[in-house]
């Protein structure tokens, strides 16, 4: 008998990387999104409760662009469960495994028709890779959506 899991796609909006040290997780929490499965009604909330017991605390594994860093804010600097949930396989980082399914192109095409590239004076630079890296540009990349609200 196999047993199904219950896959949360989430997605959370943060006061900033700055406050990462400086601010507990109910302060750090500014809007989470989520569904349960491909399918799964969309929710809502500015509610750091609803969003830990509705959207975490049933997945059993989450699915999530820039994932870890969002755990980290929902957890705490100091909490271990992030890093206990991804050596569980129960984390899954679009931001991560983009780049390990497909190659990073030198350049590449805006969502609006402008070209952009991943180098600059001949080397491939962190903060050009984490622009073609970003939700939006990947979405546009693999013909979805996107964000949205």
């Amino acid at each position: 008998m196999s047993m199904s899991k219950k896959v949360g796609f989430i997605d959370c909006e943060t006061r900033g990387a700055q406050h990462l040290y400086n601010m507990a997780p109910q302060d750090q929490f500014r809007l989470g999104q989520w569904a349960f499965g491909r399918d799964g009604e969309v929710h809502t909330t500015d509610d750091y409760d609803t969003f830990m017991s509705e959207a975490i605390e049933p997945a059993d594994m989450l699915v999530g662009h820039n994932l870890f860093y969002d755990t980290t804010v929902l957890f705490g600097k100091d909490s271990t469960k992030p890093l206990e949930m991804a050596l569980e396989r129960r984390l899954l980082d679009t931001f991560v495994i983009y780049p390990v399914k497909f190659r990073i192109p030198v350049v590449y095409d805006l969502p609006n028709g402008k070209k952009a590239t991943t180098y600059q004076d001949g080397k491939q630079k962190p903060e050009l890779l984490k622009r073609f890296l970003a939700l939006g540009k990947l979405t546009h990349n693999l013909g979805l959506t996107g964000k949205s609200g």
